[in-house]
């Protein structure tokens, strides 16, 4: 980070000291996957995101009611008036299957699933451009596991840098997002850092043994609902460990540093637009089910006189 930003960084954290949402609603916004669809270039359908879909995902990021007239309770009783990010971890909100017209899919259980299948789509279609083998969810790499474990998400094979042994390296990768500014992580005084490093253990639990038994190196990709990536997240999102061709990158238009920054932005616009799609149809429910409310209260005045 340099110096200018950095101080501007230290004068926030000293005027909202005592404010522990919005220190942690900063700490969840750090790093370029959070900033991406702020400040890429609509080059592409992938890198455009809606206006109403930018606009969503900026008040989330200021701390912002999504939508006007909201109830002050959401509808399992959680406080929103100072984390409406809420919204985005709710499960009575959140875990009812997406319908097709609302972008969901066969297999999909929940709005979690539609935002992580747009993050994971993203980054497998931009690897492949570059001429990256990627399996998107092989399923059980260990056998002996009778199929206990769930598949990750990505199967990625790739030339690496250091061209060690001329053999292929191959890495599966399993993608998770997490919200991170919530009253009860707030209350308990868990960091963003400490949060998504439990979440990234965790990952190397469900996949890593199998993953090493099958010979394959396993990444979680692990990031915040505001942008914040885990350290190996972001260090495997650099592809800096990739020996791509230089003449296919320039063959579809971009070089290797335009490539990757154009792989982060594409995740951080799949990510917003995920967030979004959850928040509009949260916004949805609150505002029907505070409707409801409203009228039967009318009615039972109404009875009463």
């Amino acid at each position: 980070m340099t110096a200018w930003k950095q101080e501007i960084e230290d004068r926030f954290r000293l005027q909202h000291q005592r404010e522990d949402t919005t220190l942690q609603r900063l700490d969840s916004s750090q790093g370029r996957i959070a900033a991406g669809y702020l400040a890429c270039l609509p080059r592409t359908d992938a890198l455009t995101i809606g206006d109403a879909e930018f606009s969503m995902n900026t008040r989330l990021r200021l701390g912002v009611a999504p939508a006007p007239k909201l109830p002050t309770h959401c509808v399992c009783s959680e406080p929103l008036s100072d984390c409406y990010n809420h919204l985005l971890a709710c499960r009575v909100l959140c875990t009812e299957a997406p319908g097709q017209h609302e972008g969901g899919r066969p297999g999909m259980r929940n709005w979690w699933d539609l935002r992580h299948r747009l993050i994971l789509e993203r980054l497998t279609a931009d690897l492949i451009s570059a001429n990256v083998g990627v399996v998107m969810e092989p399923g059980p790499l260990d056998p002996r596991r009778d199929g206990d474990m769930s598949a990750p998400d990505q199967l990625i094979t790739y030339q690496a840098t250091d061209r060690q042994a001329g053999v292929p390296r191959c890495v599966t990768t399993d993608v998770t997002v997490h919200e991170t500014v919530t009253g009860a992580l707030i209350r308990s005084r868990t960091s963003v850092r400490s949060k998504l490093n439990n979440e990234a253990t965790a990952k190397h639990r469900t996949h890593g043994e199998a993953s090493r038994a099958a010979g394959c190196n396993f990444v979680p990709l692990v990031f915040a609902s505001l942008g914040t990536m885990h350290p190996e997240t972001e260090k495997f999102l650099n592809l800096t460990d990739m020996d791509i061709d230089e003449r296919l990158l320039q063959q579809i238009g971009t070089g290797r540093r335009m490539f990757t920054a154009t792989v982060l932005d594409g995740i951080s616009c799949a990510l917003a637009r995920g967030n979004a799609r959850i928040l509009f149809r949260a916004c949805a429910v609150l505002q029907r089910a505070h409707l409801a409310r409203l009228q039967h209260d009318r009615a039972a005045v109404g009875g009463n006189g």
